[in-house]
């Protein structure tokens, strides 16, 4: 598991990547973020960003799910070295509180 302490200042890592679509972008800000410059390629052309423009919400939303897909990679190229083992310390019964630990 890296720490916030691990990682150097400058430091870049590949997480991913993911292509935003026309119809994507007016799906999601239709739902979550319903701005001119969002919905419609001509009103995104007149704004400042000179054409159909992404929510920085949705790219928030991307960012995240290829954080989480990089760390279950990671985890999982941990487990198959052996680096991250788990036990199980009682099975859960009802109202039984169970623990796991890890190293």
């Amino acid at each position: 598991m890296r720490f916030f302490e691990d990682i150097e200042i400058g430091a870049q890592h590949e997480f991913g990547s993911f292509t935003f679509t026309p119809d994507d972008i007016k799906k999601f800000a239709t739902q979550f973020d319903p701005q001119r410059f969002h919905l419609d390629e001509e009103e995104g052309r007149k704004s400042l960003f000179g054409g159909l423009a992404a929510s920085g919400w949705h790219v928030a939303a991307v960012c995240m799910k290829l954080l989480v897909a990089d760390g279950k990679r990671l985890t999982a190229e941990a487990v198959a070295r052996g680096e991250v083992v788990f036990s199980f310390l009682a099975t859960a019964f009802v109202p039984r509180r169970s623990g796991v630990s890890g190293a």
